[in-house]
């Protein structure tokens, strides 16, 4: 949706599901954009604040731009890694990522980039993420839209294994 010049604002869990045959769909896209455009500030605030949300998105009816659905999707990731739900966090996303367990420095750093407050500072796209995330599994990079969103299988790929070798100053451990 980027590429064709659309951004969502507030991808949360309860806004992202998987189709029957396996795809991922928006919902409430129209909604989303209703919102930002025209609902009072206290009304908007509730449908935008929720912690999935970027800065930028809570604090402005600015256009929402890609890097706002690239924190968003950073934040899913990292709830999926995690054991704990972000709702029940109370610190910044960066203390969030950086508690996960078991999570390899690489994707942290992964999502610490998309993560960034400032919106100058972080990917822009999801692509990016979607490259980052991959270099982190070394897996091979397509550019096929249907794959944006990292499958389950990738995200468990993510995650450091008791035997898994890590290279640490220099020299090969197991954890």
């Amino acid at each position: 949706i980027h590429h064709a010049g659309y951004a969502y604002g507030c991808l949360s869990p309860k806004t992202i599901f998987v189709t029957q045959q396996g795809r991922v769909r928006i919902a409430n896209y129209i909604c989303a954009w209703i919102a930002n455009k025209f609902l009072p500030d206290n009304k908007r605030n509730a449908y935008f604040g929720t912690s999935f949300s970027a800065p930028e998105v809570r604090d402005s009816r600015d256009t929402v731009k890609p890097a706002a659905d690239v924190y968003s999707l950073a934040l899913l990731f990292a709830e999926l890694l995690s054991n704990n739900p972000l709702s029940n966090f109370d610190s910044s996303p960066e203390t969030f990522i950086a508690a996960l367990p078991n999570v390899s420095t690489i994707t942290k750093e992964a999502l610490f980039q998309a993560t960034k407050p400032d919106i100058e500072d972080r990917f822009h796209q999801a692509q990016q993420l979607k490259d980052s995330l991959k270099n982190a599994v070394d897996a091979p990079n397509d550019k096929d839209i249907s794959s944006i969103v990292v499958g389950v299988n990738d995200l468990r790929a993510l995650t450091v294994s008791a035997d898994m070798p890590v290279v640490e100053s220099g020299s090969i451990s197991l954890r």
